[in-house]
């Protein structure tokens, strides 16, 4: 195999790795030629004679990559990128493995998909049409200065440095925009416009969210989205995320600076609860037991905008009917709470009450996701080894396409609740979870003769028989929490 790489030495904190993936070919008996961008060549030169090669590798942070493969364009050489940037976001939305021995056997595998490629036109100030193309995201406005701000110190701080540069601007610019695609014209005012061709950015934010409409997502349904991003991008992992809780009490009417965040911020008029949770959440799991890629869901714990400063029972609610529907990780939205007080007051979204708060302090939610965080590391042994299998409701049922318990499902022969969610896995352990964050809800079952019911004392660790009267096992569960049960 010939195969060219081309790397940026000063596209990131991890640019030397690209030589232990050189060896790992060279060992091989690979021919490599490789070429360094910088001064004295240009991506367009670096690529003069790319279709002589069986295999190009393009080494650099986002902007490298991009370049290269807008200059490689429709050659149809196999080509990987090789993670040596700051942030990497098109390498994970691919979902390579980033150890260079890895993706050196990738490369010889030479397993390829198909990618799609954006191109911006725009005249400049004398009237001259210009053009780029982009293999990722194209921002302007907010995210666009964002991006400028981030370029002195990224590769000294890293990922930090883009967290750092939308805090060093509290107050963006609110801009109009006319926006034409698929035929039609938008006018909107928003604080940035972004065209993405990936989904997922920094700390596992997934720029489309569920609520998006069809002909924003580019698909019939939601679950149509997902499974292309899937089957497309071959992602290591789905990113999901749905804020359930919003303020029930009208606020003053604020322009949050697009049509979509308006949308959001006035639903808080109406509703305690945003529709959708369980309807998006099962589609999201249907795709990752079609295409066997784990999902993970983003738990909300910061207030801000029209959501609310969440209890406890909350925050326990998102947790527990999240790892019913088998999500393999959590993160939590956020750590430290963004924005900047000013003069003028906090920024338009209002943001309070993160774990950490914005001097530094913790914050009682702190607290909060530790008791959490303590029970699931209690929990997470038995069940990040098992399979989910089926999820079933009880009691209330949310609109949506939910499956409710209507009969027997294994050793379970019967079960009974007002409020609950049963998530069943392999090896006989079932995970229950409180709909109501409330109340108490209490859980019936009976089981197959000579069965017993067990379930996991959180405090402890230690399974503890569950209490039985005349063949029939009681277990309550507190407001908005779960419980990992075991059939024996």
């Amino acid at each position: 195999m010939r195969c060219l790489i081309i790397h940026n030495p000063a596209s990131g904190p991890s640019s030397d790795e690209i030589y232990a993936f050189t060896h790992a070919l060279a060992q091989g008996g690979d021919e490599v030629v490789m070429r360094f961008i910088g001064d004295g060549m240009e991506p367009e030169d670096a690529v003069a004679d790319v279709r002589e090669f069986d295999r190009v590798v393009v080494s650099g942070g986002d902007g490298t990559v991009s370049n290269v493969l807008d200059q490689m364009r429709g050659c149809g050489v196999p080509t990987l990128v090789f993670p040596s940037g700051t942030a990497c976001l098109f390498f994970n939305n691919i979902g390579n493995a980033p150890e260079a021995a890895a993706l050196a056997k990738a490369c010889r595998a030479g397993r390829t998909v198909k990618v799609d490629m954006g191109e911006l036109f725009w005249l400049d100030e004398n009237g001259n049409e210009k053009r780029h193309g982009f293999i990722i995201i194209a921002g302007s406005g907010f995210d666009a200065e964002i991006m400028m701000k981030a370029a002195p110190t990224k590769n000294d701080i890293g990922e930090i440095a883009y967290f750092l540069s939308a805090l060093a601007t509290p107050n963006p610019t609110v801009a109009h925009f006319t926006i034409e695609h698929d035929g039609i014209v938008e006018e909107l005012d928003g604080i940035c416009c972004m065209a993405g061709n990936t989904s997922v950015i920094q700390n596992d934010i997934n720029l489309f969210p569920n609520y998006a409409s069809a002909e924003m997502l580019g698909n019939p349904t939601y679950y149509d989205h997902v499974r292309q991003f899937a089957d497309t991008v071959s992602p290591a992992i789905i990113s999901y995320d749905h804020y359930h809780f919003i303020k029930g009490e009208p606020m003053e009417s604020v322009d949050m600076g697009s049509r979509r965040e308006n949308q959001i911020y006035e639903a808080a008029f109406r509703k305690v609860e945003r529709p959708g949770f369980f309807d998006n959440i099962e589609d999201v799991r249907r795709v990752s037991a079609e295409t066997d890629t784990p999902f993970m869901v983003i738990v909300l714990v910061v207030e801000h905008g029209p959501y609310r400063n969440l209890t406890e029972a909350e925050i326990r609610w998102e947790v527990f009917q999240s790892l019913v529907y088998g999500a393999r990780r959590l993160s939590y939205f956020t750590y430290w709470t963004p924005g900047v007080d000013t003069e003028e007051g906090d920024d338009m979204w209002h943001w309070r009450n993160g774990m950490i708060s914005k001097t530094g302090e913790q914050t009682p939610h702190y607290h909060m996701v530790a008791r959490i965080n303590r029970d699931l590391s209690v929990l997470g042994d038995t069940l990040m080894g098992r399979e989910s299998r089926a999820v079933f409701h009880l009691g209330q049922v949310p609109d949506g396409k939910v499956t409710y318990w209507s009969g027997a499902f294994r050793d379970v022969m019967s079960m009974q609740a007002e409020a609950v969610t049963a998530g069943f896995f392999d090896g006989g352990y079932v995970l229950l979870a409180n709909k109501d964050y409330e109340n108490p809800s209490p859980v019936t079952f009976t089981v197959t003769p000579g069965r017993r019911v067990m379930h996991m004392d959180k405090a402890t660790g230690l399974w503890v028989v569950t209490h039985e009267q005349d063949g029939a096992y009681t277990l309550t569960l507190a407001p908005g929490d779960g419980e990992l049960v075991r059939i024996d």
